[in-house]
């Protein structure tokens, strides 16, 4: 005499433990996979509502409102030696501007030199932070599947023995 509940619960065991095996490493492909459906639906949706002469569905955008300001200045002034000026007083007044433009090439070179320390302290710190997190995320993955199939390669077992016992009565 079999016993077709056995047989059922046999192959919805089965199913399920298929569905733990398998489904967690299909879920983030089919998150990506229905955002990019989504807009691509609802565009076809409106085509064949306008087709039908029906209105086509609103796309809301949430938005809050705010201020911005932005204040700013500049002014640029040009300034030269008078015509009526003696040799002296212009080479007097070329050696200062040559000496303004050499402190403001020293401080811009020491502002880049700023910076470019302060990218290479931010970018190595992103680097450690980056291989720690991605480490702790792999670690997290690998005892999470660990379990995941345990859990599944025991429901599959339990779903074969409940067949196998099910045919033998």
């Amino acid at each position: 005499m079999t016993h077709p509940w056995l047989f059922a619960i046999g192959v919805l065991v089965e199913g399920l433990s298929i569905a733990v095996f398998a489904v967690p490493d299909f879920v983030p492909g089919l998150r990506r996979f229905v955002r990019w459906l989504g807009p691509r639906a609802r565009r076809a949706e409106n085509r064949a509502r306008r087709l039908l002469r029906l209105p086509g569905h609103p796309k809301v955008v949430y938005a809050q409102a705010g201020v911005a300001v932005a204040a700013g200045m500049s002014a640029k002034v040009r300034v030269s030696v008078s015509e009526g000026a003696t040799p002296d007083e212009k080479i007097a007044y070329l050696l200062r501007r040559e000496q303004a433009a050499q402190d403001f090439a020293d401080r811009l070179s020491e502002r880049v030199e700023s910076l470019s320390t302060k990218l290479d302290t931010d970018v190595e710190a992103l680097r450690v932070e980056f291989r720690d997190h991605v480490g702790a995320e792999l670690r997290f993955a690998d005892e999470e599947g660990r379990t995941r199939r345990q859990i599944g390669a025991f429901l599959l077992v339990v779903g074969v023995v409940c067949q196998a016992v099910a045919s033998l009565l």
